[in-house]
C-alpha cells in the first residue's frame, strides 16, 4: 500500500507532498514506521515518479517550506550520511511535462 504507484508512478507519499497535505504525511509516516522494513522505508523516501521526481522535487517546486523541513527531519532518521549525499548530489536531468517547473523533456 505505501509503495503502490499510480499510472504516473507516484505513491501516496508523492501525492501528499505535491498537494501540501502535511497532516496526511504525518499519518503515512506513522503507519509506514509500523509496517515497512528499513529498505522499504528508504524506498518510500527516494521513490521517483515517471519524470524522475521525488517528494523533495515536488515540495521544492511548489514552494512548500514546511514540508521540506519535515522531510529533512524525517530523512535524517532514515538515510545514512552517504545516502543523503547520493540523494542531494545525484547527477542526471529531471524530466517533466513541457511548461512545468520540472523543466524540459530530455532529448
Amino acid at each position: 500500500m505505501f509503495l503502490a504507484k499510480d499510472d504516473t508512478k507516484r505513491t501516496a507519499w508523492h501525492m501528499a507532498v505535491e498537494e501540501g497535505q502535511i497532516e496526511v504525511l504525518y499519518k503515512i509516516w506513522e503507519w509506514a514506521k509500523e509496517v515497512l522494513t528499513q529498505g522499504e522505508f528508504k524506498n518510500m523516501f527516494l521513490a521517483n515518479d515517471e519524470f524522475k521526481r521525488n517528494a523533495w522535487h515536488m515540495a521544492a517546486g511548489k514552494g512548500q517550506i514546511d514540508i521540506l523541513h519535515k522531510l529533512w527531519d524525517w530523512v535524517k532518521k532514515v538515510l545514512t550520511k552517504g545516502e543523503l549525499n547520493n540523494m542531494f548530489l545525484a547527477k542526471g536531468r529531471l524530466e517533466g511535462p513541457p511548461g512545468t517547473w520540472q523543466g524540459r523533456r530530455a532529448k
